[in-house]
């Protein structure tokens, strides 16, 4: 019995961590799209002018080309954006790796989790036709990485319905909302969604705990 519970309680834990780590996900992708904005601010901000006198009218010349300033701005914010898009797709991949855990855990438990699983497997695969995509998108590229859009949706979805069957098979309505509102493909309601299942998930890792023997 304590063997089981041990083991449900290492797939709670996986899947509490994975949730943080997808939250974090749209912040980072959120402060990518800052820093890209300032880059293309400063780059395309005109350079110092001056002020000449012609005919004794005085006028303000402009250059519109590059200055120092704004093409090292624009090579920081390149070096920013990159650095991010690392971080980003590491963070990624740590996150589907312990929800895929997370689930198989419990689902190897009996607590559901299969459509948990699947999801992490069609994300996976979306992102590998969305490199392909990109990779190829001057030679009709483009279609993969609208496909791996639409596989991502579906995965994510199927993500969604896991959390929410974890919530039932554990009779937690905070986590089986968080399943639904991550379920649902829209950005703000999946983000609000996993906070609550991160919530959720960890009410019933306190109970798990609460119910373990004491050593």
């Amino acid at each position: 019995m304590a063997s089981q519970l041990q083991y449900e309680l290492e797939g709670i834990d996986k899947l509490r961590s994975g949730t943080l780590l997808l939250i974090v996900v749209p912040l980072l992708l959120l402060a990518a799209s800052i820093v890209i904005g300032i880059g293309a601010f400063l780059a395309t901000r005109p350079a110092a002018g001056a002020v000449v006198s012609v005919n004794g009218a005085t006028r303000y010349v402009v250059h519109m080309g590059p200055a120092p300033l704004p093409l090292a701005a624009s090579l920081g914010a390149a070096i920013g954006v990159a650095a991010i898009a690392a971080v980003l797709l590491v963070v990624s991949f740590l996150a589907l790796g312990r929800l895929s855990v997370g689930f198989k855990a419990l689902e190897a438990a009996g607590k559901g989790g299969w459509a948990g699983v699947a999801g992490v497997w069609l994300i996976i695969a979306a992102v590998i036709v969305a490199l392909v995509g990109a990779a190829t998108f001057m030679f009709g590229g483009f279609i993969a990485v609208d496909l791996s859009f639409i596989i991502a949706v579906v995965g994510f979805i199927l993500i969604g319905v896991g959390l929410f069957e974890v919530g039932s098979y554990y009779n937690d309505a905070l986590l089986e909302a968080g399943g639904i509102l991550t379920a649902i493909p829209l950005v703000i309601t999946s983000f609000i969604g996993l906070i609550i299942s991160y919530v959720g998930l960890g009410e019933v890792e306190r109970r798990l705990r609460e119910a373990a023997p004491k050593a």
